[in-house]
């Protein structure tokens, strides 16, 4: 992710990175981070909600 690989190259802060990538809360690059060091790059995929669709 751009997010993340930007603030570890840079050792920006969660505001900095936010504001670097027009993002409006820095909370949600902070649990982005938080994210992926507990579950890794496949904390970060998108996760569908919902009963499954069978077609």
């Amino acid at each position: 992710m751009d997010v993340l690989n930007f603030m570890k190259r840079t050792g920006a802060s969660y505001q900095d990175t936010a504001i670097h990538f027009n993002l409006n809360d820095p909370t949600l690059v902070a649990s982005w981070y938080h994210r992926f060091l507990k579950e890794g790059i496949e904390g970060l995929q998108k996760k569908f909600k919902g009963a499954p669709v069978y077609v």
